[in-house]
This record gives structure tokens, sequence and C-alpha cells, in this order.
């Protein structure tokens, strides 16, 4: 608002100049956005604020190790099964070759023996219970 004009009663009032105008604009526009960032920065340093941030950052953090460690439980226990069903199909195999011969026929002379302890095992036990 550089420049005046008179009217016809000799007043002068003042001519709106473009440049001046845009430039007080933007001063004012810049101001806001001025003023929104620091009450924004304010809002961030706020103890409360703080507070819930460092509370929501924790919640988040514990919820990842929670997280991490069922995922990695359920992987151990994966593990163990599959480590176990193996095992006991070996036993399972082991002790099927060990009773029956490769066409299926029982191993009569193993099988007495294993009934045999388990007679002698049987009668240890009623011999000892007799005993006292």
């Amino acid at each position: 608002m550089g420049a005046t004009r008179t009217t016809d009663g000799n007043e002068q009032e003042p001519v709106p100049s473009e440049p001046a105008d845009r430039l007080q604009r933007e001063i004012e526009e810049r101001q806001a956005r001025l003023a929104a960032t620091v009450d924004e920065l304010a809002m961030r340093v706020h103890p409360k604020a703080v507070l819930k941030s460092g509370q929501e950052e924790a919640q988040r953090k514990a919820q990842s190790a929670l997280d991490e460690a069922q995922r990695k439980t359920q992987s151990a226990l994966d593990e163990a099964q599959r480590k176990a069903q193996s095992a006991l199909e070996e036993s399972q195999r082991t002790a099927h070759a060990a009773l029956y011969t490769e066409q299926g026929d029982p191993r009569v002379e193993r099988i007495a023996a294993v009934a045999g302890a388990a007679v002698a095992l049987v009668g240890a036990i009623i011999w000892r219970r007799s005993r006292g």
C-alpha cells in the first residue's frame, strides 16, 4: 500500500499495490504455519505427550518381543515333535526288524527269548514280594 489518491473532498485514500498486498498475505500465511508448527512441537515435548509416546513405544516393543517368543516357541515345539516322531518310527522299525524277518515271518527264537525274560522278571517280582 504505497501510493495514495485524492478523492473529490481532497481526502487521500491508499491505493492498493498488488506486490505489497501479496507480500502481506504471504507473511500472514507463514506466521500461521509457523504458529501451527510451534504448537505441534510444544505438544510433542509436553510431559504427558512424551509419556504417552513412550508408553506406546514400550507396548509396541513388548508386543513384538512376545510375538517373536511365541514364534520361536512354536518353532521349537514343531521341531521337537518332528524329532520325537522320527525317533518313534525308527524304534518301531528296529523292534519290527528284531522280531520279524524281511519276509514278515516272526523270529520265533527272539520272541521266545523276550517272553522268557518277561516271565523271569514277573517271577522275580513275585518272589521278592513273598520274601518280605
